[in-house]
């Protein structure tokens, strides 16, 4: 079941690199021909796109901790942790993983890396202080799961490929926002917003239809059930969704809200952070986990 899995994650990050490097340079192709540079506008767009998805690919995971701000720990700081870390990874025949603490009130967790080699779990520093012990046991048997399942191989390309553009969409929309009560002086500068946030207002649709045609809700699930062989105790993860769903706080960075334990997007109002939630509700996790 786990190899099977593996191999149908590995297909997924495979379709996804070739469903960019046919869209995206046929999309500049098109339209390059409306201003007949068509020729340009793709030897321009394909050398990009291949060096995101190289780059995507083989470095994501330095994306996801600069966006998370997170620090390496040590062992001597954080030893307690290290020694669930260890002793999990030992039990799921892996390479333990890094710890690295994001300096966020908030409470939520992700995993990173194309495995776990390359892996490294990433736990707020909010989490940290505001659950108990067997509580963090069960957050760190979620994410060592989903390095085990290669599901962070996907979930690092994404951020890369439409985490950032969502960013990027949520920031142009908000300065849309504003542009209604902008001084006279200003509204020379926003019309650059308003022209690309007009545009990104457009492949929002798009965006989101990637990312959950790619994302699975099942894979939270089954990350849930997968915590719930190593600790044997359902009701510490249970716990601990409820605590980090109950939190308030979701000042993590958008882009990187579908590799989370918790989809921050779920969290936040608007119409942009409903179309890229991409979790189960918490609801049909602990109802789940509660008949273990």
């Amino acid at each position: 079941m786990k190899n099977n899995n593996k191999s149908y994650n590995q297909r997924k990050v495979y379709l996804l690199i070739f469903v960019f490097v046919i869209s995206i340079p046929t999309l500049a192709y098109l339209t390059g021909k409306i201003f007949n540079r068509e020729i340009l506008f793709l030897e321009i767009t394909t050398i990009f796109t291949l060096f995101i998805i190289f780059y995507s690919y083989f470095f994501s995971s330095k994306l996801v901790l600069f966006i998370t701000k997170a620090k390496k720990t040590s062992q001597e700081e954080y030893g307690n942790i290290y020694k669930v870390i260890n002793e999990f990874s030992s039990k799921l025949s892996i390479t333990a993983p890094k710890l690295y603490i994001a300096g966020s009130s908030s409470l939520n967790s992700l995993a990173t890396g194309r495995g776990p080699k390359q892996g490294a779990i990433i736990l707020t520093d909010g989490l940290v202080k505001s659950l108990n012990k067997i509580e963090i046991e069960s957050v760190i048997a979620h994410e060592l799961t989903h390095l085990k399942n290669s599901d962070t191989k996907l979930t690092d390309l994404l951020t890369v490929l439409i985490g950032v553009p969502f960013f990027l969409t949520n920031y142009f929309i908000s300065k849309l926002s504003d542009i209604g009560g902008a001084k006279q002086t200003e509204k020379g500068n926003n019309l650059l917003f308003i022209f690309f946030g007009l545009i990104s207002v457009m492949f929002v649709p798009l965006f989101a239809s990637i990312q959950n045609l790619f994302l699975s809700n099942k894979r939270e699930l089954l990350a849930d059930a997968d915590a719930v062989l190593l600790t044997r105790y359902p009701e510490g993860l249970i716990s601990a969704l409820e605590k980090i769903e109950k939190d308030s706080h979701s000042s993590l960075n958008n882009a990187i809200a579908h590799a989370c334990i918790i989809n921050i997007c779920g969290k936040k109002k608007g119409f942009v952070n409903n179309l890229f939630n991409s979790h189960p509700s918490i609801e049909e996790r602990v109802r789940i986990l509660k008949s273990m």
